[in-house]
């Protein structure tokens, strides 16, 4: 069993999906299902069995990942003791937003050949994007927010402890087909409402 295996195991039971942790790891489902069953052969019990909401812990799969949550923990901790380690880890969560990912890759790319660093990046909805930064456990979350519950969600979000930037406004495409009823009444070229 190693560090990297436990990582991958905690990512699926965060994302509740072998796919979700997948594209959060960026590695193929396949290879994560391999070394997920690798594990599961090896520790002789399954960890997860698909449930109607995806991925659930077994008995003994919830006292593995108990386990497995404590023991990366130390693994950071140790880490963290390296005087060239403490200040190389940037962790960043974010939604399902392609210029997130464009802009962690150019980071990484803005580093790679120089100094160590440990980037991760994380794929999740609002609710676990921010209880991840609040919680700690990423230094960055990009989220997402309709322009109508912005302001409210700000002022939660300031009563966290956490700083709002604004980035950007999104735009928002809708395609609709021919004659659907949405489309009655109108004109093309007309701003749809």
């Amino acid at each position: 069993m190693t560090r990297l295996q436990l990582e991958y195991v905690l990512s699926c039971a965060e994302l509740g999906s072998v796919s979700k942790a997948a594209k959060a790891l960026l590695t193929t489902t396949s290879n994560l299902s391999k070394m997920l069953r690798s594990l599961e052969d090896e520790l002789g019990f399954e960890i997860f069995r698909k449930g109607p909401r995806g991925l659930e812990p077994t008995d003994r799969g919830r006292s593995f990942l108990k386990h497995a949550t404590a023991i990366t923990k130390e693994y950071k901790l140790i880490d963290s003791l390296h005087p060239s380690r403490r200040s190389n880890h940037f962790s960043c969560v974010c939604m399902q937003i392609p210029h997130c990912f464009e802009a962690f890759e150019r980071l990484c790319r803005m580093y790679q050949g120089g100094e160590s660093m440990d980037f991760t990046l994380s794929i999740d909805y609002f609710p676990s994007c921010v209880d991840r930064v609040a919680g700690r456990r990423c230094d960055l979350g990009v989220i997402t927010m309709p322009y109508l519950v912005d302001e409210i969600q700000r002022e939660e979000l300031a009563n966290r402890g956490l700083k709002v930037e604004h980035l950007t406004r999104q735009t928002l495409n809708v395609n609709l087909r021919r004659g659907h009823p949405a489309l009655e009444g109108w004109t093309p070229g007309e701003p749809f409402d």
